[in-house]
């Protein structure tokens, strides 16, 4: 989670590609993200990353995003 007063300053995007390179160094291909459905950046981001479409759970999307190289 980002508080507010650090909001739009590119940290959610430089986290979540950190995951991502995390999972891709710890030999996984992909990685399982769970968010709120109106955390609308974090959903934006995750599409970025070429996340799958979202499974929706009441008030969360589950998605998947492929940690593999290009």
């Amino acid at each position: 989670m980002i508080e507010d007063p650090w909001q739009s300053r590119g940290l959610g995007t430089t986290l979540a590609q950190h995951a991502r390179e995390q999972a891709r160094t710890f030999g996984c291909c992909s990685m399982s993200v769970m968010t709120g459905l109106d955390d609308v950046r974090m959903l934006r981001i995750l599409r970025t990353l070429g996340a799958s479409r979202p499974a929706v759970h009441r008030s969360t999307a589950d998605l998947t995003v492929s940690v593999e190289q290009p």
